[in-house]
């Protein structure tokens, strides 16, 4: 009796979480192809955790791998989405944030006047403390 490919890594059908093609997946929810992609782009990402080719693979060897799937396919990652944040222009963004945030509270006064709860905060104390 010859068992199919899909029955022994138990796969299924699903939706491909990187193509969004509908067929068999694995347990990550990623296509053949897809699941290929991901193991390079890790091996190119260096890492070695997650990696199940560099698993096998001795650690003075593990550069060798990555160079050699560079040398296949090319620096640049497939299906993961590479670091592109700017830690200068978040800096600056978050410190302008800062100072609308304060000229706004310094034009926004609250009117107590009309409140028994703003206008004798002593009082309200005293009495919670009774309690």
């Amino acid at each position: 009796m010859e068992v199919e490919h899909y029955d022994i890594w138990c796969n299924y059908e699903a939706e491909c979480q990187g193509c969004d093609m509908w067929g068999p997946v694995n347990d990550v929810g990623l296509c053949d192809a897809c699941a290929g992609k991901l193991e390079r782009d890790l091996i190119r990402k260096r890492d070695w955790a997650y990696s199940a080719t560099a698993f096998g693979c001795p650690k003075d060897k593990l550069e060798n791998l990555r160079n050699d799937v560079i040398q296949k396919y090319g620096k640049k990652y497939e299906l993961i989405a590479g670091d592109k944040t700017s830690p200068k222009k978040a800096k600056r963004n978050r410190g302008r944030n800062r100072k609308k945030c304060r000229s706004a509270n310094n034009s926004m006064k609250m009117d107590t006047s009309h409140s028994p709860f703003f206008s004798a905060p002593e009082e309200l104390v005293g009495h919670l403390l009774s309690l």
